[in-house]
């Protein structure tokens, strides 16, 4: 279905399945996915010793001590906070109190970057660790490359990177446009080899695009050293700075 503004046919909304295309006073937007509705569940993980925690609309489990220790109760209604949520649960060993906060959290183990900080607190013993899905903080907005190992971009050049929610990252190179998928594990990200077009570009542009697409396929994890700014580290070496747009 397509959807026209009355008095500006060039602010439009078309649905195609899943996707959407959006264009605003004849700027268009990249490409829209359905999201699934937010729910207030919640999935975090600690170390040393090693614990897990599930959360869904019906029950909360702890699972603690490699394993050797489980918890579970009915799924408590969430307390509000700025930037976060705390949950409150009563187990056969008292009250167990789950705080959520939106902010980095890195695993003291792979080095994986999360959206959320979780702590458990459960009689006098304090569990911390980090919750969400990684990959919501590679998603949404475009990134703008800065930096290719420590080097700027060619003046005025452009290179970006998408991550979408079906897998696929997509932007600008340099001189032609590029599309590979991406896999996010536990402990590693990885880039596929990419596709591009077949534009002819400057011989800067082209150098610098090849050695973008190199460290893109050479790709092991991510960083997200401050707020806006995406660090994709490459094996053996090189590393590709970002900010969001």
């Amino acid at each position: 279905a397509k959807y026209q503004a009355a008095d500006d046919p060039s602010t439009s909304f078309w649905t195609k399945g899943q996707r959407a295309l959006l264009e605003l006073h004849g700027q268009r937007y990249p490409e829209c996915a359905l999201l699934k509705p937010r729910t207030q569940g919640l999935t975090a993980q600690g170390n040393e010793p090693a614990w897990r925690l599930d959360l869904d609309d019906q029950h909360l489990v702890l699972v603690t001590d490699y394993g050797r220790r489980r918890l579970e109760a009915p799924a408590p209604a969430p307390e509000a906070f700025a930037d976060g949520r705390r949950y409150r649960a009563t187990t056969s060993e008292g009250t167990m109190v789950v705080t959520a906060q939106e902010a980095i959290c890195v695993d003291t183990m792979s080095g994986m970057p999360y959206p959320t900080t979780v702590t458990v607190v459960l009689a006098d013993r304090t569990l911390h660790g980090c919750g969400g899905d990684p990959a919501v903080l590679l998603q949404g907005d475009d990134w703008l490359v800065t930096e290719l190992d420590a080097t700027p971009l060619v003046p005025r050049s452009r290179v970006t990177l998408r991550f979408d929610a079906g897998g696929r990252v997509s932007g600008q190179a340099s001189c032609n446009r590029y599309t590979a998928s991406y896999t996010l594990t536990g402990e590693e990200l990885r880039i596929g080899p990419a596709a591009t077009t077949r534009m002819a570009c400057p011989a800067p542009l082209l150098a610098q695009e090849a050695r973008f697409l190199a460290l893109l396929r050479a790709v092991h994890c991510f960083t997200i050293p401050s707020a806006g700014t995406l660090q994709l580290e490459a094996h053996p070496a090189g590393r590709i700075v970002a900010r969001r747009l």
